[in-house]
C-alpha cells in the first residue's frame, strides 16, 4: 500500500506558535479541526454545530455544506495566513480551491480572518517584515536563514516579494526541515526495513510503500516520530502544542483515503472503513 503522512494543518500550527496567536493556539489545544473552525467562523456558525454536522450529517445537503465550508477555510487559511490582499485572495481561492466569491465577500472574509478570528496575525506580519528590513534576513524557529537582500529595494515588486518571503519562508522551511528530520530519525531507529520503504517527500509530507500486513506496525511508528521530535532539546524551540500528523493510505497516489489514529496511537480501522465507503 502507498502511505502518505503529513503534518496536520502544519502551517497553521507553526504560525500559531511563532505568532503567539492566542485563538489559534486555543483551538489546537482543544483538539479542534482548524479548517472546520475557520469555515464555521467565516459562515457565522458555531463550531459545535459544524462538528455535529460533520460527524453525523442528517442529509446529503449538510454533508455538502460542511465540505464547502472546509474547502473555503483552506483557501482562507493558506491565502490569508501570510497577509494576502483581497484581489489575490479571491483569485487564489478560485484557481486553487474552486471557491468563487465576489470582491466584497473576499474583503469581508479577509477582515474576519485577520481582525476578528486571528487578530495576532497582522502584528506578526509587521514584526517579521521590520526584522527583515533591519537585518536583511529572516530565520525559522529551527534556525534556517533566508537572506532577503532586496527587502529595502526601491523597486516595489522586488520589495513586496521579499516582504512576503519574510513572513512565509520561516513557516514553510520549518515544516520542510521537520519532515527531513523525521525521515532521518526513522532510519536511525529502524534502518531500511523491507516493510516500509520511503520513496518521496514533498514539503511536509512523507510517502512510503508499506506492506499491507505491516500497516499497524509502521504507521504509528512514523506518526510518533513526526509528532515527538525533540524540538526544544535540539533547537531550543518550545511549543505549547503538538505537531500532529495525518495519514492517507491506498493502492496508489491517486486513490488515497484519509485515516485516523485512536487516542492510544493505533490505527483506527473503523474510521478508515467509514471513509472508504464515503469515497465509494
Amino acid at each position: 500500500m502507498v502511505v502518505n503522512l503529513d503534518y496536520a494543518a502544519g502551517e497553521l500550527r507553526v504560525t500559531a506558535v511563532v505568532a503567539e496567536e492566542t485563538n489559534m493556539l486555543t483551538a489546537f489545544k482543544q483538539g479542534m479541526d482548524p479548517h472546520l473552525y475557520t469555515g464555521c467562523s467565516l459562515a457565522g456558525l458555531t463550531y459545535e454545530k459544524g462538528y455535529q454536522m460533520k460527524k453525523n450529517p442528517t442529509s446529503e445537503a449538510e454533508a455538502k455544506l460542511i465540505k464547502k465550508l472546509r474547502q473555503g477555510a483552506k483557501a482562507a487559511s493558506v491565502g490569508l495566513l501570510y497577509g494576502m490582499q483581497v484581489a489575490g485572495y479571491v483569485a487564489y481561492a478560485r484557481d486553487n480551491y474552486g471557491v468563487s466569491m465576489t470582491m466584497q465577500e473576499g474583503e469581508e472574509n479577509r477582515n474576519k480572518f485577520l481582525h476578528q478570528m486571528y487578530p495576532g496575525l497582522p502584528a506578526w506580519h509587521e514584526d517579521s517584515i521590520n526584522y527583515a528590513r533591519e537585518h536583511q534576513f529572516i530565520a525559522s524557529p529551527l534556525g534556517r536563514i533566508r537572506h532577503l537582500p532586496l527587502i529595502n529595494s526601491k523597486m516595489w515588486g522586488e520589495r513586496s516579494r521579499a516582504e512576503r518571503q519574510a513572513i512565509n519562508s520561516p513557516i514553510q522551511s520549518c515544516l520542510s526541515d521537520m519532515s527531513v528530520w523525521s525521515l532521518v530519525e526513522f532510519h536511525k531507529r529502524y534502518g531500511q526495513p523491507e516493510g516500509c520503504q520511503f520513496f518521496a517527500m514533498c514539503h511536509d509530507a512523507l510517502t512510503a510503500y508499506v506492506k499491507e500486513d505491516e500497516l499497524d506496525i509502521w504507521l504509528p511508528r512514523v506518526r510518533d516520530i513526526m509528532r515527538d521530535l525533540p524540538l526544544y532539546d535540539v533547537f531550543g524551540w518550545e511549543s505549547p502544542i503538538v505537531f500532529e500528523a495525518d495519514a492517507e493510505i491506498g493502492p496508489n497516489m491517486g486513490d488515497l483515503i484519509e485515516m485516523s489514529f485512536k487516542p492510544n496511537g493505533s490505527v483506527d480501522w473503523e474510521d478508515y472503513e467509514h471513509e472508504l465507503k464515503k469515497a465509494a
